[in-house]
C-alpha cells in the first residue's frame, strides 16, 4: 500500500513523501495517528510535482542566499535609537530592526527568524548570526543614538 506521510516519521521518512507500507502498519499506526493518508496515482502525482518545484525552488533560493552572503559579509548594519547619557537604549534592537536595516541598506529581504541574536540594550558594534540555508554567517551591527 502506498501513502503519504502528512507528519515526519521516524525511521520512515518526511512529511509529504510517498512510501509503500504495509496494510497493518497504515490502518494500526499510521492512519490513526494522523501520520499518514491513503496515496491514490492522482495524488502521487501532485506530490512528485510538488517536489520538483520545491527542488528548483529551493536551487533559486541558494543563488538568493549565496548573493546575500556575499553582501553581508565583511560589512556593518547601522542602526540608531533614542538612547540616554550612559549609551543605553530606551528601546531594545530586535530582529525584526535588524531586518528592517538590511532590507533598507542592501534590499535584501530576511526574514526575522533567521536572524539569531539577543537584543542588543546600548549603543555600539554587535554581532548578529545570520542562517541562510545551511550556511551561518556573522554580521556586524552598529548601534549609535539618533
Amino acid at each position: 500500500m502506498y501513502v503519504i506521510l502528512t507528519k515526519d516519521v521516524a525511521n520512515l521518512g518526511q512529511k509529504n513523501s510517498v512510501h509503500s507500507v504495509s496494510d497493518g502498519y497504515f490502518l494500526n499506526y499510521l492512519f490513526p495517528n494522523k501520520l499518514a493518508q491513503s496515496a491514490s496515482a492522482n495524488m502521487i502525482r501532485r506530490v512528485k510535482d510538488k517536489q520538483k518545484a520545491l527542488q528548483a525552488n529551493s536551487s533559486q533560493q541558494k543563488q538568493v542566499y549565496t548573493e546575500a552572503i556575499d553582501l553581508l559579509s565583511g560589512s556593518a548594519v547601522k542602526i540608531s535609537g533614542k538612547a540616554n547619557q550612559k549609551g543605553t537604549l530606551f528601546k531594545a534592537i530586535s530582529p525584526a530592526d535588524i531586518a528592517k536595516a538590511i532590507k533598507k541598506e542592501t534590499g535584501l529581504d530576511i526574514e526575522q527568524k533567521s536572524i539569531h541574536m539577543d537584543h542588543f540594550k546600548s549603543i555600539g558594534d554587535h554581532t548578529a548570526v545570520l542562517k541562510l540555508g545551511t550556511r551561518e554567517i556573522e554580521v556586524r551591527v552598529e548601534v549609535v543614538a539618533g
